[in-house]
């Protein structure tokens, strides 16, 4: 499947490429009027798969961050986990001193 989206992706045209990574203020310079329905078409569907291919990336980056995030609250919480076991078996030392 990753392979079939990759080919899908690189038979997007470098012109559409870019113009999916520009400003709104270059797409004025396309005359859509101009084109046949079939091309038009054609093109949506490109934009639509480079969105989605974009999307792709940001949640990639955010799942990637929030495991970072993940462990390393795990890792706090095992030292805190073994800093309050460590604290308990103090307390625990000091009570059954004063006790005898």
């Amino acid at each position: 499947e990753v392979l079939r989206s990759r080919q899908k992706y690189e038979d997007i045209p470098q012109w559409m490429k870019m113009y999916a990574e520009s400003s709104i203020d270059t797409h004025e310079f396309f005359k859509f009027d101009r084109f046949e329905y079939k091309d038009l078409d054609d093109w949506q569907k490109m934009l639509l798969k480079l969105y989605r291919e974009d999307l792709r990336k940001v949640i990639r980056y955010y799942e990637d961050y929030r495991a970072s995030l993940l462990r390393e609250i795990m890792e706090r919480t095992k030292k805190e986990g073994e800093q309050v076991s460590s604290d308990m078996e103090i307390a625990n030392r000091h009570t059954v001193c004063h006790d005898q």
